[in-house]
């Protein structure tokens, strides 16, 4: 399920997104990938995680690299090792 306004990303993140330092960024719960692209743009290398596959097709792109995971999913665990992120943004995740 793709949350947020269609391929805008929110105008909060987009004030803070240059704050974040240089280096891999998280884009967790990343639907359509609104902020993925916004931090790729922005030089960031983008790891964008969703559990829906269609959302990300659509995120995928130039300086994205996407993860399928369900992080609900009894038995889940965090795909990512302690401290490999410069910054994470979540947006729009209701658990």
């Amino acid at each position: 399920m793709m949350h947020g306004s269609g391929d805008t990303p929110s105008a909060w993140v987009a004030r803070w997104a240059r704050s974040i330092p240089p280096g891999e960024t998280l884009d967790l719960a990343c639907g359509g990938g609104r902020h993925a692209r916004l931090l790729a743009a922005l030089g960031h290398p983008v790891l964008a995680i969703d559990r829906d596959a269609a959302a990300l097709a659509q995120a995928a792109g130039p300086g994205i690299t996407t993860l399928q995971h369900d992080l609900e999913q009894e038995g889940s665990t965090w795909p990512c090792a302690p401290g490999r992120f410069a910054g994470i943004v979540v947006t729009n995740y209701l658990h």
